[in-house]
Protein backbone atom coordinates (compact mmCIF):
# COMPACT_ATOMS: atom_id res chain seq x y z
CA UNK A 1 0.00 0.00 0.00
CA UNK A 2 1.56 3.43 -0.89
CA UNK A 3 1.37 6.11 1.86
CA UNK A 4 -0.55 8.83 1.51
CA UNK A 5 0.35 12.35 2.94
CA UNK A 6 -0.64 13.10 6.87
CA UNK A 7 -3.01 15.37 5.52
CA UNK A 8 -5.43 12.82 3.97
CA UNK A 9 -4.94 10.79 7.10
CA UNK A 10 -6.20 12.75 9.81
CA UNK A 11 -9.53 10.50 10.21
CA UNK A 12 -7.72 8.16 11.70
CA UNK A 13 -8.06 10.04 14.90
CA UNK A 14 -11.30 10.31 17.27
CA UNK A 15 -11.15 13.81 18.51
CA UNK A 16 -12.47 15.13 21.54
CA UNK A 17 -12.55 19.05 22.55
CA UNK A 18 -8.60 20.29 23.36
CA UNK A 19 -8.66 20.94 27.13
CA UNK A 20 -10.09 17.70 28.30
CA UNK A 21 -7.37 16.34 30.55
CA UNK A 22 -9.19 13.07 31.42
CA UNK A 23 -6.42 11.03 30.11
CA UNK A 24 -3.27 12.34 31.48
CA UNK A 25 -1.89 9.94 33.64
CA UNK A 26 -3.01 6.75 32.81
CA UNK A 27 -0.91 3.87 31.04
CA UNK A 28 -1.45 4.08 27.74
CA UNK A 29 -1.88 7.95 27.89
CA UNK A 30 0.93 9.06 25.24
CA UNK A 31 1.20 13.46 25.17
CA UNK A 32 1.19 15.45 21.83
CA UNK A 33 4.74 17.40 21.76
CA UNK A 34 5.63 20.78 20.75
CA UNK A 35 8.76 21.33 18.50
CA UNK A 36 10.65 23.81 20.05
CA UNK A 37 13.54 24.85 17.82
CA UNK A 38 14.50 23.07 14.89
CA UNK A 39 11.80 22.37 13.21
CA UNK A 40 13.01 21.97 9.25
CA UNK A 41 16.62 22.87 9.78
CA UNK A 42 17.69 19.80 11.64
CA UNK A 43 18.12 18.20 7.99
CA UNK A 44 20.58 20.70 7.00
CA UNK A 45 22.52 20.19 10.40
CA UNK A 46 21.37 22.19 13.04
CA UNK A 47 20.03 20.65 16.28
CA UNK A 48 16.54 20.54 17.69
CA UNK A 49 14.31 20.33 20.68
CA UNK A 50 10.68 19.40 21.16
CA UNK A 51 8.92 18.66 24.74
CA UNK A 52 6.16 16.77 25.25
CA UNK A 53 2.58 18.69 26.39
CA UNK A 54 0.31 16.28 27.85
CA UNK A 55 -2.33 18.82 27.95
CA UNK A 56 -3.31 17.15 24.78
CA UNK A 57 -2.52 13.08 24.26
CA UNK A 58 -4.46 9.98 22.56
CA UNK A 59 -4.43 6.93 23.72
CA UNK A 60 -6.13 2.98 21.86
CA UNK A 61 -9.21 2.06 23.32
CA UNK A 62 -12.08 0.15 22.14
CA UNK A 63 -15.71 1.29 21.65
CA UNK A 64 -18.04 0.82 24.91
CA UNK A 65 -20.92 -0.15 22.13
CA UNK A 66 -20.67 -2.45 19.33
CA UNK A 67 -21.44 -0.81 16.02
CA UNK A 68 -20.57 3.08 17.76
CA UNK A 69 -20.48 5.34 14.52
CA UNK A 70 -18.23 7.97 15.94
CA UNK A 71 -15.09 5.48 16.19
CA UNK A 72 -15.78 3.63 12.76
CA UNK A 73 -13.68 6.31 10.95
CA UNK A 74 -10.41 5.95 13.10
CA UNK A 75 -11.11 2.30 12.82
CA UNK A 76 -11.15 1.86 9.28
CA UNK A 77 -7.79 4.11 9.31
CA UNK A 78 -5.93 2.24 11.68
CA UNK A 79 -6.62 -0.53 9.35
CA UNK A 80 -5.57 1.11 6.67
CA UNK A 81 -1.94 2.11 8.68
CA UNK A 82 -1.75 -1.72 9.31
CA UNK A 83 -1.48 -2.65 5.99
CA UNK A 84 1.01 -0.17 5.92
CA UNK A 85 3.27 -1.99 8.14
CA UNK A 86 2.73 -4.98 7.21
CA UNK A 87 3.87 -4.50 3.68
CA UNK A 88 6.48 -1.66 4.64
CA UNK A 89 10.51 -2.64 4.90
CA UNK A 90 12.80 -0.23 6.90
CA UNK A 91 15.76 -0.95 5.56
CA UNK A 92 15.75 -4.60 4.85
CA UNK A 93 13.61 -5.03 8.54
CA UNK A 94 10.20 -6.91 8.47
CA UNK A 95 7.57 -5.10 10.45
CA UNK A 96 6.61 -8.68 11.25
CA UNK A 97 9.69 -8.83 13.18
CA UNK A 98 9.69 -6.23 15.35
CA UNK A 99 6.01 -5.73 16.17
CA UNK A 100 3.30 -8.15 17.06
CA UNK A 101 0.96 -7.72 13.79
CA UNK A 102 -0.94 -10.12 14.43
CA UNK A 103 -2.67 -9.07 17.81
CA UNK A 104 -2.74 -5.55 15.83
CA UNK A 105 -4.77 -6.79 13.47
CA UNK A 106 -6.91 -8.49 16.09
CA UNK A 107 -7.61 -5.80 18.03
CA UNK A 108 -8.63 -3.72 14.82
CA UNK A 109 -10.97 -6.19 14.02
CA UNK A 110 -12.34 -5.96 17.19
CA UNK A 111 -13.18 -1.83 16.88
CA UNK A 112 -10.19 -0.26 18.60
CA UNK A 113 -9.88 3.08 17.49
CA UNK A 114 -7.62 6.44 18.85
CA UNK A 115 -9.04 8.63 21.27
CA UNK A 116 -7.25 11.90 21.01
CA UNK A 117 -7.93 15.38 22.46
CA UNK A 118 -5.18 16.37 19.93
CA UNK A 119 -6.05 19.26 17.49
CA UNK A 120 -5.70 18.04 14.10
CA UNK A 121 -3.53 18.87 11.59
CA UNK A 122 -2.47 22.19 14.12
CA UNK A 123 1.14 21.29 14.53
CA UNK A 124 1.04 19.17 18.01
CA UNK A 125 2.32 15.98 16.81
CA UNK A 126 -1.32 13.86 16.56
CA UNK A 127 -0.02 10.93 14.00
CA UNK A 128 2.94 11.41 16.59
CA UNK A 129 1.38 10.08 19.39
CA UNK A 130 -0.53 7.44 17.15
CA UNK A 131 2.31 5.79 16.58
CA UNK A 132 3.89 6.06 19.81
CA UNK A 133 0.99 4.18 21.11
CA UNK A 134 1.13 1.61 18.64
CA UNK A 135 4.79 0.77 19.19
CA UNK A 136 4.32 0.88 22.96
CA UNK A 137 1.77 -1.47 23.02
CA UNK A 138 2.21 -3.84 20.12
CA UNK A 139 6.35 -3.61 19.68
CA UNK A 140 8.11 -7.09 20.64
CA UNK A 141 10.99 -4.84 22.48
CA UNK A 142 11.50 -1.80 23.63
CA UNK A 143 7.96 -0.79 24.47
CA UNK A 144 8.78 0.33 27.90
CA UNK A 145 7.79 3.93 27.39
CA UNK A 146 11.04 5.08 27.05
CA UNK A 147 12.79 5.31 30.35
CA UNK A 148 16.48 3.67 30.87
CA UNK A 149 16.61 3.90 26.95
CA UNK A 150 20.78 3.39 26.23
CA UNK A 151 21.87 5.59 23.63
CA UNK A 152 21.46 2.52 20.43
CA UNK A 153 18.25 2.06 21.97
CA UNK A 154 17.07 5.69 20.83
CA UNK A 155 19.07 5.46 17.20
CA UNK A 156 17.38 1.90 16.64
CA UNK A 157 13.46 3.96 17.58
CA UNK A 158 14.15 6.94 15.82
CA UNK A 159 14.98 5.16 12.30
CA UNK A 160 11.62 2.96 13.24
CA UNK A 161 9.58 6.17 14.45
CA UNK A 162 10.64 8.06 11.34
CA UNK A 163 9.34 5.07 8.93
CA UNK A 164 6.34 4.27 10.77
CA UNK A 165 5.34 8.02 10.93
CA UNK A 166 6.25 8.41 7.21
CA UNK A 167 2.75 6.82 6.48
CA UNK A 168 1.20 10.25 7.40
CA UNK A 169 3.60 12.60 5.94
CA UNK A 170 5.19 10.60 3.22
CA UNK A 171 8.41 11.24 5.13
CA UNK A 172 9.22 12.12 9.39
CA UNK A 173 12.28 12.85 10.98
CA UNK A 174 10.92 10.40 13.80
CA UNK A 175 11.00 13.50 16.20
CA UNK A 176 7.49 13.79 17.02
CA UNK A 177 6.81 10.07 18.13
CA UNK A 178 10.16 10.08 19.91
CA UNK A 179 9.00 12.96 22.14
CA UNK A 180 5.73 11.38 22.77
CA UNK A 181 6.99 7.32 23.57
CA UNK A 182 9.48 9.09 26.41
CA UNK A 183 6.87 11.87 27.65
CA UNK A 184 10.66 14.01 28.06
CA UNK A 185 11.21 16.46 26.21
CA UNK A 186 13.93 15.28 23.26
CA UNK A 187 17.32 17.34 22.01
CA UNK A 188 18.48 16.02 18.15
CA UNK A 189 22.10 16.42 17.67
CA UNK A 190 22.85 18.08 14.02
CA UNK A 191 25.92 16.44 14.14
CA UNK A 192 24.48 12.83 14.00
CA UNK A 193 21.14 13.21 12.41
CA UNK A 194 20.03 10.27 13.69
CA UNK A 195 20.96 10.69 17.66
CA UNK A 196 19.19 12.04 20.11
CA UNK A 197 19.33 12.19 24.27
CA UNK A 198 16.65 13.08 26.93
CA UNK A 199 17.25 16.19 28.13
CA UNK A 200 16.41 17.59 31.60
CA UNK A 201 16.92 20.13 34.18
CA UNK A 202 14.55 23.37 32.71
CA UNK A 203 11.55 25.47 32.30
CA UNK A 204 9.63 26.75 29.87
CA UNK A 205 8.26 29.67 32.31
CA UNK A 206 10.95 31.34 34.42
CA UNK A 207 9.14 33.91 35.43
CA UNK A 208 10.56 36.64 33.92
CA UNK A 209 9.63 35.16 30.48
CA UNK A 210 7.34 32.34 29.25
CA UNK A 211 6.50 30.04 26.51
CA UNK A 212 3.43 30.11 25.00
CA UNK A 213 1.48 28.96 22.11
CA UNK A 214 -1.33 30.97 19.73
CA UNK A 215 -3.93 29.50 17.65
CA UNK A 216 -4.08 31.02 14.24
CA UNK A 217 -7.55 28.91 13.95
CA UNK A 218 -6.12 27.88 10.29
CA UNK A 219 -5.60 24.55 8.66
CA UNK A 220 -2.83 23.44 7.13
CA UNK A 221 -1.00 20.60 4.54
CA UNK A 222 2.42 19.64 6.12
CA UNK A 223 3.16 17.70 3.44
CA UNK A 224 3.03 20.62 0.83
CA UNK A 225 4.90 22.89 3.34
CA UNK A 226 7.72 19.69 3.77
CA UNK A 227 7.94 20.26 -0.18
CA UNK A 228 8.14 23.50 -0.78
CA UNK A 229 11.08 23.71 2.15
CA UNK A 230 12.97 21.65 0.02
CA UNK A 231 12.35 23.46 -3.29
CA UNK A 232 13.59 26.59 -1.69
CA UNK A 233 16.78 25.13 -0.86
CA UNK A 234 17.68 25.01 -4.05
CA UNK A 235 18.32 28.77 -4.22
CA UNK A 236 21.60 29.31 -2.92
CA UNK A 237 20.98 32.95 -1.03
CA UNK A 238 18.17 31.15 0.87
CA UNK A 239 20.63 28.10 1.60
CA UNK A 240 23.03 30.07 2.28
CA UNK A 241 20.74 32.13 5.23
CA UNK A 242 20.16 28.97 6.45
CA UNK A 243 23.41 27.42 7.23
CA UNK A 244 25.34 30.36 8.15
CA UNK A 245 22.66 32.96 9.72
CA UNK A 246 19.29 30.88 10.96
CA UNK A 247 20.69 27.68 12.51
CA UNK A 248 23.48 29.05 14.41
CA UNK A 249 20.80 30.96 15.99
CA UNK A 250 18.50 28.41 16.57
CA UNK A 251 21.62 26.46 18.18
CA UNK A 252 21.77 29.52 20.52
CA UNK A 253 18.02 29.21 21.45
CA UNK A 254 18.27 25.54 22.57
CA UNK A 255 21.81 26.24 24.84
CA UNK A 256 20.16 29.30 26.19
CA UNK A 257 16.98 27.42 27.20
CA UNK A 258 18.92 24.66 28.23
CA UNK A 259 21.55 26.77 30.42
CA UNK A 260 18.62 29.06 31.96
CA UNK A 261 20.83 31.81 30.24
CA UNK A 262 18.99 35.05 29.69
CA UNK A 263 20.28 35.62 26.65
CA UNK A 264 17.26 33.75 24.74
CA UNK A 265 15.27 36.49 24.91
CA UNK A 266 17.28 38.20 22.32
CA UNK A 267 18.23 35.14 20.35
CA UNK A 268 14.47 34.59 19.97
CA UNK A 269 13.71 37.52 18.86
CA UNK A 270 16.40 37.02 16.15
CA UNK A 271 15.23 33.93 15.47
CA UNK A 272 12.00 35.47 14.95
CA UNK A 273 13.45 37.90 12.61
CA UNK A 274 15.11 35.52 10.17
CA UNK A 275 11.79 33.54 9.92
CA UNK A 276 9.75 36.37 9.34
CA UNK A 277 12.16 36.97 6.26
CA UNK A 278 13.11 33.50 5.14
CA UNK A 279 9.75 31.57 5.83
CA UNK A 280 7.25 33.79 4.41
CA UNK A 281 5.23 31.01 2.88
CA UNK A 282 4.97 29.10 6.37
CA UNK A 283 3.89 32.27 8.02
CA UNK A 284 -0.71 33.03 7.48
CA UNK A 285 -0.77 36.59 5.96
CA UNK A 286 -3.36 37.35 9.61
CA UNK A 287 -0.51 36.51 11.37
CA UNK A 288 2.26 38.40 9.63
CA UNK A 289 0.95 41.99 11.32
CA UNK A 290 1.13 41.17 14.97
CA UNK A 291 4.20 39.13 14.04
CA UNK A 292 5.95 42.33 13.25
CA UNK A 293 3.99 44.41 15.86
CA UNK A 294 6.33 41.80 18.30
CA UNK A 295 9.01 42.07 16.98
CA UNK A 296 8.91 45.92 16.65
CA UNK A 297 7.57 46.38 20.23
CA UNK A 298 9.82 43.74 21.62
CA UNK A 299 7.20 42.69 24.11
CA UNK A 300 6.97 38.77 22.89
CA UNK A 301 8.42 37.30 19.38
CA UNK A 302 6.56 34.42 17.54
CA UNK A 303 8.04 31.36 15.26
CA UNK A 304 6.55 28.41 13.75
CA UNK A 305 5.78 25.56 15.76
CA UNK A 306 6.19 22.37 13.12
CA UNK A 307 5.79 23.22 9.59
CA UNK A 308 4.23 26.39 10.25
CA UNK A 309 1.03 27.11 7.67
CA UNK A 310 -1.38 27.38 10.22
CA UNK A 311 -2.38 26.04 13.34
CA UNK A 312 -0.65 26.50 16.21
CA UNK A 313 2.64 28.83 16.34
CA UNK A 314 5.20 28.94 19.03
CA UNK A 315 6.05 32.85 21.27
CA UNK A 316 7.89 33.71 23.38
CA UNK A 317 7.56 37.11 26.30
CA UNK A 318 8.55 39.34 28.59
CA UNK A 319 5.60 40.94 28.91
CA UNK A 320 3.07 38.76 30.53
CA UNK A 321 0.29 41.88 30.49
CA UNK A 322 0.78 41.81 26.69
CA UNK A 323 0.66 38.31 26.19
CA UNK A 324 -2.46 37.85 27.99
CA UNK A 325 -3.76 40.53 25.81
CA UNK A 326 -2.94 38.53 22.66
CA UNK A 327 -6.25 36.63 22.63
CA UNK A 328 -8.69 39.54 22.71
CA UNK A 329 -6.73 41.78 20.31
CA UNK A 330 -5.95 39.09 17.81
CA UNK A 331 -8.85 36.96 17.76
CA UNK A 332 -6.46 33.92 18.37
CA UNK A 333 -6.51 31.19 20.85
CA UNK A 334 -3.29 31.69 23.71
CA UNK A 335 -2.33 28.73 25.92
CA UNK A 336 0.57 30.24 28.24
CA UNK A 337 3.31 27.13 28.28
CA UNK A 338 3.98 26.19 31.83
CA UNK A 339 6.45 23.19 31.83
CA UNK A 340 9.35 22.01 34.10
CA UNK A 341 11.10 19.27 33.16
Amino acid sequence: MTALAGDQKNTMITNRPGGDNAMNNKQGFFPAKIMLFGEYTLMQGSAALAVPFDDYGVELRFPMHKGETETAGSNRQLSEFYDYLKTSRLEGLDYNSILDLGSLEHDIRNGMFLYSNIPRGQGLGSSGALVAAVWAKYALKLNKTGHGLKVEDIFFLRRVFSNMEGFFHGSSSGIDPMTSFTGRPVMFSGKNPLAAEIAMGFSTNTGRSAFFLIGSRLPRKTSRLIRLYKEKLGDKAFRSAIENAYIPVCNECISDLLKGSSELEGHFKKLSGLQYELFREMIPDKLRPLWKSGLDQGTFSLKLCGAGGGGFFLGYGNDPIAVSGLESSSGMDVRLINKSF
